[in-house]
């Protein structure tokens, strides 16, 4: 009876050998590890998704503030030429107002001689500051609307830049994912990528601290013209008049606009 019993337990041991490991399970399951970077390359594709969504929100809030600090110059530019022409027309107005008294005061040929000189000296004077003031002015304008269009197509470029980086960064990470590639290395990767791309862009927006300094230097620039403008007015109108003091033997009175 013991050798019987031996006899099956040994042919039991025999059978348990001889079947593959897995013939008894139902499902099959996948390693932990082929589990784990499912979840996670998952999870980076729907966070690549909110990234991508977020960098294109940025731009359009971006885009949307410029061209209404766009507008809002463009209207402030135009209100202070119509401001201006109007001072101009006003000042003109007292100015020949004042010239007609002039006039009426001179009494002889020499006197009346004089007068017309020195209104045609103030009126030659006034159209050389007022070219000179406008010339200034609009060179500043030119130079604000070139350093703005530099500054959009710099802008622009890097958020396109960004976007490319993103794509790629994206892409990449994907295809390690499909790869089978560590799923350290892939986070490692994507986020090397993105900060990468993030240093970029925000080295291309300090454009905005070099126009800063443009601007103030068109600024600059167009006071110093202005200044010299005003200058040269009141030195040819001090000897205007001071030729008219002595043509007419009285002091002339003359009180002109200094306006632009």
């Amino acid at each position: 009876m013991k050798k019987i019993i031996l006899a099956l337990l040994g042919a039991q041991i025999i059978l348990a050998l001889a079947i593959p490991a897995g013939t008894f399970a139902q499902t099959s399951t996948p390693p932990r590890g082929e589990d784990r970077r499912g979840n996670i390359c998952a999870e980076l594709d729907s966070k690549i998704s909110k990234i991508g969504q977020h960098s294109e929100e940025r731009k359009g809030e971006f885009t949307s503030h410029r061209d209404e600090r766009k507008s809002k110059l463009e209207e402030r530019w135009d209100r202070f030429l119509s401001e201006r022409t109007d001072r101009r027309t006003n000042r003109d107005s007292n100015l020949e107002e004042h010239l007609s008294k002039l006039e009426g005061r001179a009494s002889t040929d020499a006197q009346k001689a004089a007068v017309a000189k020195f209104k045609d000296a103030v009126l030659t004077a006034i159209k050389i500051r007022r070219d000179a003031v406008d010339a200034a002015v609009k060179a500043f304008r030119d130079g604000v609307k070139a350093e703005l269009e530099a500054r959009k197509v710099t802008i622009d470029k890097a958020f396109t830049d960004r976007t490319a980086a993103l794509k790629a960064a994206a892409d990449k990470a994907k295809a390690d994912c499909a790869a089978g590639v560590d799923v350290k290395t892939i986070r490692a990767n994507f986020s090397t990528a993105m900060k990468a791309a993030q240093d970029a862009f925000k080295t291309a927006r300090k454009a905005n601290e070099e126009m800063k300094a443009k601007l103030e230097s068109l600024k600059e620039t167009k006071k110093t013209a202005i200044e010299k403008a005003h200058s040269d007015f009141k030195a040819t109108l001090e000897k205007a008049k001071a030729d008219l003091k002595s043509a007419l033997g009285e002091p002339a009175g003359s009180s002109t606009s200094s306006s632009q």
